[in-house]
């Protein structure tokens, strides 16, 4: 086989399993809304995670006044907004952990089935 043929049957099966991961990712996201809305559900834990933003906003605040020997007002503020969204990003996926879960899962079982029929593929099976 030559390079540019192995080459590109790599990248095949490569765009394969991508196709096979997010196509599974869809199947579990589907799965677990069982057609719920994802705004609303958001919606109502955004409030919920208000604290965990409100306590990166804090340490963010924080770290940008004792990490800055010039301790400008603009550094503090901005290194106070990057930790309120790391806060509120980690707080959102805390409390949908279950959607993550089957995100994951459904990717997972996805790119397996890729893998499993690829090597049905290169070892074929001969019951005869």
């Amino acid at each position: 086989m030559r390079l540019r043929d192995w080459f590109r049957s790599d990248c095949h099966y490569r765009l394969k399993l991508l196709n096979a991961g997010l196509s599974g990712a869809r199947t579990g996201s589907e799965k677990f809304f069982q057609g719920k809305r994802l705004i609303p559900l958001f919606a109502e834990s955004s409030r919920s995670v208000l604290v965990f933003a409100a306590g990166g906003a804090c340490i963010g605040s924080v770290a940008g006044y004792l990490g800055n020997r010039q301790k400008s007002a603009t550094s503090v503020f901005v290194f106070g907004i990057v930790g309120c969204a790391i806060g509120f990003g980690l707080g959102v996926a805390s409390r949908h952990r279950g959607l993550g879960a089957s995100v994951v899962s459904g990717a997972l079982n996805g790119i397996s089935q890729a893998q499993d029929e690829r090597w049905l593929e290169e070892n074929p099976i001969d019951y005869a």
